[in-house]
């Protein structure tokens, strides 16, 4: 059982890590699907004000943050670490919520936009 870091948020992270700039200033990174519930979060918390896109919300096990691979950069520790309490903090409130209305779990949706998959 190894975690995954997702493709956007591997995109996201060299754009942020890296400073680098956007085409026409459009802070969208995205791939063919809509985004996990997590990666959503995710893009959602950062202070990078990258576009959030879509999500499908089907919530994968394996998902994990991107490595900060310089030690040295506090900064960017402090912006993983902030990123993933708010999502702690947006994902309490969902749970909490849910155990309120007493909502059993959803159904599963496809991740694609053509629902096959």
């Amino acid at each position: 059982w190894r975690p995954k870091v997702h493709a956007e948020l591997l995109v996201l992270d060299h754009f942020w890590t890296q400073s680098l700039e956007f085409l026409d200033g459009d802070r969208f990174i995205a791939c063919s699907k809509p985004a996990c519930y997590c990666c959503y979060h995710y893009i959602a918390a950062h202070p990078g004000r990258f576009e959030v896109p879509p999500s499908h919300n089907n919530c994968w096990i394996r998902w994990r943050a991107p490595d900060i691979f310089d030690s040295t950069r506090q900064d960017l520790l402090k912006t993983r670490e902030d990123i993933l309490n708010a999502m702690a903090k947006k994902i309490r409130i969902e749970v909490l919520e849910q155990i309120r209305e007493r909502r059993g779990p959803r159904a599963n949706r496809p991740d694609s936009l053509t629902e096959i998959s």
